[in-house]
Order: C-alpha cells, then sequence, then structure tokens
C-alpha cells in the first residue's frame, strides 16, 4: 500500500498532540522562559500590592490581571506556532510511506527511501484524522484522507499483527 505523507495543518497537530512527550513540555517552557518569568513577576507585584495595602483598587487590579492574561495569552500561542512548526518539520521530510507486510519504507523529498521493519517499530496510534507510527520522538504519520474505509481498516489490521 502506498500513502502520501502529505498531511494538513489539523491532521500535522493531532498527530504531534498524540506523541507528545514530557520533553516536548520542558523544551517548550525552556523555549517561553521569559514570558514565564514576566507571569511570575506579575502574580508576584500582584500579590505583594494586596497583602502590603489590604485591599487595592480596582483599576490597579484589572491592569495586572489584563497584563497576566497577556503574557498567558503570547505564551499560549508561542507553543502552538512550536508545535505547528515541530509537525510542519515532520511532515515535510515524507513524500510517500510504502507499507507492506516486511515493514516501512519512507520516500523523502529528494528521493532518497529509508526502509524500518516492522520489528524496530515498537508503537502505533489511530487518531480521528490519522495514523502515526512509530515512537514519539520520531513517526511518521499517515493521514486518513488519502485512506478510504476499506485501506484505513486494512492499515488497522496490519498494524495489529505486526506491532507487538
Amino acid at each position: 500500500m502506498t500513502v502520501s505523507c502529505q498531511v494538513s495543518s489539523a491532521e500535522m497537530r493531532e498527530a504531534f498532540r498524540m506523541n507528545l512527550t514530557p520533553s516536548f513540555w520542558w523544551k517548550a517552557a525552556l523555549g517561553n522562559i521569559r514570558v514565564i518569568i514576566y507571569l511570575v513577576i506579575l502574580v508576584g507585584v500582584l500579590v505583594a500590592k494586596h497583602t502590603k495595602q489590604g485591599a487595592t483598587e480596582g483599576k490597579g487590579i484589572g491592569g495586572l490581571v489584563a497584563l497576566i492574561v497577556l503574557f498567558c495569552g503570547l505564551y499560549l500561542m508561542r507553543l502552538h506556532r512550536t508545535v505547528q512548526k515541530n509537525a510542519k518539520a515532520l511532515s515535510e521530510s515524507c513524500q510517500n510511506l510504502i507499507i507492506d507486510t516486511q515493514g516501512v519504507t519512507a520516500e523523502s523529498t529528494n528521493g532518497s527511501k529509508s526502509f524500518t521493519p516492522w520489528s524496530a517499530i515498537n508503537r502505533w496510534r489511530e487518531g480521528k484524522l490519522v495514523f502515526t507510527i512509530g515512537d514519539a520522538k520520531s513517526f511518521r504519520t499517515i493521514p486518513k484522507s488519502a485512506l478510504g474505509e476499506m485501506q484505513s481498516g486494512e492499515l488497522r489490521s496490519l498494524l495489529i499483527s505486526q506491532v507487538r
């Protein structure tokens, strides 16, 4: 079975989310450390102001809360961009996947091929939009949009029988 591994952004997001590891969250936090430090400082200022004065005026608290929301939004936007960038890099390295009883052969965009036997694959996952084959650090994405219902069933059966 030959399948195109070119995926849409929604399929990329789903594949990447299905394979997130705790190390990703550490890397994302380190990449956004400046925003996290600003958030901690803003929360500290809000708490210090509240405890020092007993009760603060609404404008001051509202402004600080607005800044905290702004920085949280910035953090989430950067995190989302990081997910998309990583998922796009994984998707662009592959043009076609050839899946058979021997294993998975990936054809890259430059024409080179790499074969992975089933014995080297330790995991697969199925989502609403995609199948992913491989571990969380290096996985191949197969979009269900490139497969028919019958091919999806065949692929599922093959994965169940081959990946242990």
